[in-house]
């Protein structure tokens, strides 16, 4: 087995993969799976758009992460530690709730099905937190990328279970049948914490008073975040390095139709193609992290990924080509892959392990957040500067993150780079 892939055999990233598998399947099955049930039952396109807020408790979970990171479970935190007693307790609720979804009928029971997924979302990024901050506690400097790679790898396959799974069990059974089965599945996630994950893990230190538990949830994990070197170049970093692919993204399939391409075109290519070219990127990249240190995978995932763009220029001159699409994307999804495998190792270590479920959550939030309002001005852009001189502009907003990476904050990973910087290269 080559070195560069022996990092995958790790067990304990296969335990992460399995919870991943947990944590993706909620998601699809709240989202997009049920746009298509309540279709199927006639509700009104106007009803199904507003379903769209179900998600709310995804963006804003870094709200009640201080709580994961300080509360403890009476008796099941001795037994199970503190972070895999609140991941099994949201894993029984999680099947509870998906169970009772599969009893209802959109025609008769539409309020009720919409607070049931509310509440399966909060259950779901809940679940998301946890598993977060546990691999990170879990998980050595060296692995991290890895390990991001592999939560990554069990979620797109979770969602896959969820989305293109329930609506095959639908179609030769039913809705009802097809979401119960996604609940028993969800089984597969508590065995994982009750029977597999390792027991070693930091339970937090009892405080007292309001003022105390104040200081722990919050006031603490801000302060030991700003006790690195360049915190505040951090944050930027955080914010500019995907605001480029951010803003494609956004574009893209836009972009693909204007030119020519059918649906199915976007469908078979940017989708499904473009699924599992981001997922070997990810391995990829994870492995070469391991190798070659996380702050020039940054850089060089990062400007592969950039350069990525050009490939959009070409597709611009010669329009609708095929082999050019499958190109282009193959391009642009294995550096994503990549970059993601990176950015989410960089981010991983940055976290002290004893907050790892706030510190994590709030770093994403700000990327999405960030990244979200600035990717707004896109269509903007478009019609403003033409299709040519966007990608040039894209190309351009992935400078400002490439060139603060040499000043960024490493982390855990500081001891790493220290011991590989005398037989490598500098950025």
């Amino acid at each position: 087995m080559p070195n560069w892939i022996k990092c995958y055999a790790h067990p304990k990233l296969w335990l992460i993969a399995l919870m991943g598998i947990s944590c993706g399947m909620p998601l699809a099955l709240i989202t997009k799976t049920m746009t298509v049930w309540l279709s199927e039952y006639g509700i009104s396109k106007t009803t199904i758009g507003l379903f769209v807020f179900v998600g709310m408790p995804y963006t804003l979970k870094f709200l009640w992460a201080p709580f994961i990171d300080h509360f403890k479970i009476p008796i099941l935190t001795k037994k199970l530690g503190q972070r895999r007693s609140w991941l099994l307790v949201f894993q029984i609720l999680l099947l509870v709730t998906i169970l009772v979804l599969s009893t209802l009928d959109p025609k008769q029971n539409l309020q009720a099905i919409a607070v049931l997924c509310v509440i399966i979302a909060f259950f779901s990024a809940t679940q998301d937190l946890i598993v977060d901050g546990y691999r990170i506690q879990i998980l050595r400097a060296d692995l991290l990328a890895a390990g991001g790679t592999m939560e990554v790898f069990g979620y797109r396959m979770g969602m896959l279970l969820s989305g293109a799974g329930v609506l095959y069990i639908a179609s030769i059974a039913s809705w009802s049948i097809s979401y119960r089965l996604i609940a028993f599945v969800m089984l597969l996630g508590i065995a994982t914490t009750l029977f597999l994950a390792p027991r070693q893990e930091i339970i937090s230190e009892r405080v007292h008073g309001f003022k105390g538990a104040m200081n722990s949830m919050i006031i603490a994990p801000f302060r030991d975040f700003m006790n690195h070197n360049n915190w505040a170049v951090a944050l930027i970093f955080i914010i500019c390095f995907k605001v480029s692919d951010a803003m494609i993204a956004q574009m893209s399939s836009p972009f693909y139709l204007e030119l020519g391409f059918s649906k199915v075109d976007i469908a078979t290519a940017s989708k499904l193609y473009g699924f599992w070219a981001i997922l070997l990127g990810g391995f990829i990249g994870g492995a070469l992290v391991q190798n070659i240190g996380i702050r020039k995978s940054l850089f060089l995932f990062g400007a592969a990924h950039a350069l990525s763009n050009c490939m959009f220029l070409v597709q611009y001159l010669f329009g609708a080509d095929h082999f050019l699409f499958y190109t282009s994307v193959s391009m642009e999804n294995l550096t994503l892959g990549m970059m993601l495998s990176a950015l989410i190792a960089y981010l991983s270590g940055l976290c002290n392990p004893k907050f790892a479920t706030t510190q994590y959550a709030l770093m994403m939030s700000i990327a999405a957040f960030s990244q979200n309002f600035l990717a707004s001005s896109s269509g903007f852009l478009v019609d403003f500067l033409g299709w040519s001189s966007f990608f040039c502009v894209t190309l351009c907003l992935a400078l400002p993150g490439l060139a603060l990476i040499r000043y960024i904050p490493l982390g855990r990973f500081e001891e790493q780079e220290e011991m590989s910087s005398s037989h490598s290269y500098s950025i």
